[in-house]
């Protein structure tokens, strides 16, 4: 459907990003980075395309099922999905942070409880995106 559509391009966007900006490529790291650049993208214009938060994190998880481990984890992915939509207050998508994530580094609640149920259910996607960065703002930690 549209939410897997707008996943995969936004993501793919995300590594043109990576591309532009002459970062190299790290499996995990780039793959976390393009999944958390695609929440940036997406959770900016989500109810344009009429897709959901819900929508977006469960195809960051769905990504994970038919692809590899050399794209991180399903918790990895959904929770980088998740900074991107700017509701992370510990990380951005820079490639620090993405490193922090594939090493499990992460000390939010939200983190653990991805990673424990296997899921996004019962974490609230509709609270304010108090932490939203731009797009360059996102890659590079900046605002």
């Amino acid at each position: 459907g549209p939410a897997a559509i707008a996943y995969v391009i936004a993501h793919e966007y995300g590594h043109y990003l990576q591309n532009i900006f002459d970062m190299p490529y790290k499996q995990p790291v780039s793959e976390l980075q393009a999944d958390c650049l695609s929440g940036a993208i997406l959770g900016q214009g989500a109810d344009e395309l009429e897709i959901t938060k819900r929508d977006i994190i469960n195809m960051s998880q769905a990504a994970y099922t038919i692809g590899s481990e050399s794209h991180g984890s399903s918790a990895q992915r959904a929770y980088a999905v998740y900074a991107g939509f700017g509701l992370s207050p510990e990380i951005t998508c820079s490639t620090a942070d993405m490193n922090r994530l594939s090493s499990n580094q992460i000390s939010d609640p939200v983190f653990k409880k991805m990673a424990s149920q296997r899921s996004a259910y019962g974490v609230d996607l509709n609270k304010p995106q108090t932490h939203l960065k731009s797009i360059s703002g996102s890659l590079f930690g900046g605002v």
